[in-house]
């Protein structure tokens, strides 16, 4: 039955994010804040409402940006001064720092997860060095290279659901970042990119790999929502009433249904869509009031879709309250 939800805050704060959604849409996985200096990763269900993860030692702010298929196990990063340090968070053993990709590793993140949990992959680095890892309890954190050895610069931020497969962007040897495939098989290969675009970025991966998302665009300011299918590239078309760019944040278990956000005008900012292959992109929260949901949706702006379930019927994401106050939400499209 479709409905929306506020997912709230934590007690004494006064802001929520909504990152990542396990596959059934039952558990959120983000942040909770107070003003701009402390926040704490979180996860949220309807039944058990808002639940903090708690802190790393050195890293007192943090936030969660993935989750496991049932929602038992989450990753993210801690933060102090902009030095990270990834984490795996599960209820038996609390939060655990990584360990990172090298001695010369300062600093890290957990950006994707392996349905089980079991594999994790994010990005390392120290300075202007960063590369793209692949975590598992056995090898610890292995870096995956980079495309290019002038501009050593990769970053993970999705994985397969066996932890195989693994997206995200690497410079290239003309300096601009560039989306890559990587598996253990073929290590780091770049994404074609569509017609004339220069740059792109891979964002998230279905269940087998073979459907990335993304973007694509003539230069970091001038993106567009791509997807590339057993590596074919495709633009998702325009936001109704939009500037043109978009980016795609997440995909449904096969990559039917796609969610992310557009830009609609420099004033009004972002908007949250989805899209499929049959309606195009749509503004989520118009489908939304077309399913009876205006009144719960009154005074809000969905600005941005983070999260899917499996089948497509559960959304999560970024907005503004009636309040005016930043808050995670969850939708159910069903």
């Amino acid at each position: 039955m479709a409905g929306f939800q506020d997912i709230g805050t934590l007690s004494g704060n006064d802001s929520s994010k909504a990152f990542a959604l396990s596959s059934d849409g039952i558990v959120v996985a983000g942040g909770s804040y107070k003003g701009a200096s402390v926040g704490q990763a979180i996860i949220w269900s309807a039944a058990d409402g808002m639940q903090s993860l708690g802190t790393l030692a050195d890293r007192p702010y943090t936030e969660a940006y993935a989750i496991s298929s049932d929602g038992s196990t989450v990753g993210g990063a801690g933060n102090e001064e902009d030095l990270f340090s990834a984490f795996r968070w599960t209820a038996a053993e609390g939060m655990r720092e990584l360990t990172r990709p090298g001695a010369d590793v300062e600093a890290n993140s957990t950006q994707g997860m392996s349905s089980d949990g079991s594999v994790l992959t994010g990005l390392g680095g120290g300075g202007i060095t960063q590369q793209a890892f692949r975590w598992t309890e056995l090898e610890g954190s292995q870096g995956l290279g980079y495309l290019s050895q002038t501009y050593p610069l990769s970053q993970a931020l999705a994985i397969s659901a066996d932890g195989e497969t693994i997206t995200g962007d690497s410079t290239n040897d003309d300096g601009e970042p560039v989306p890559f495939i990587w598996t253990s098989s073929t290590g780091m290969q770049a994404l074609a990119l569509p017609g004339t675009a220069v740059t792109g970025r891979g964002n998230a991966l279905s269940d087998d790999g073979s459907v990335i998302v993304g973007i694509s665009g003539s230069s970091a300011q001038d993106v567009q929502a791509t997807m590339w299918l057993n590596g074919t590239a495709s633009r998702l078309g325009d936001y109704p009433d939009g500037t043109g760019q978009s980016a795609a944040m997440a995909l449904s278990q096969y990559g039917s249904f796609v969610v992310g956000e557009a830009t609609v005008d420099t004033s009004a900012g972002n908007a949250a869509f989805i899209w499929d292959a049959d309606c195009g992109m749509q503004s989520l929260q118009q489908v939304l009031i077309n399913l009876g949901l205006a009144s719960e949706l009154e005074g809000w702006t969905l600005t941005s879709a983070t999260g899917i379930s499996a089948d497509g019927t559960k959304v999560c994401g970024i907005g503004n309250n009636a309040l005016g106050l930043t808050r995670g939400w969850l939708a159910d499209l069903s």
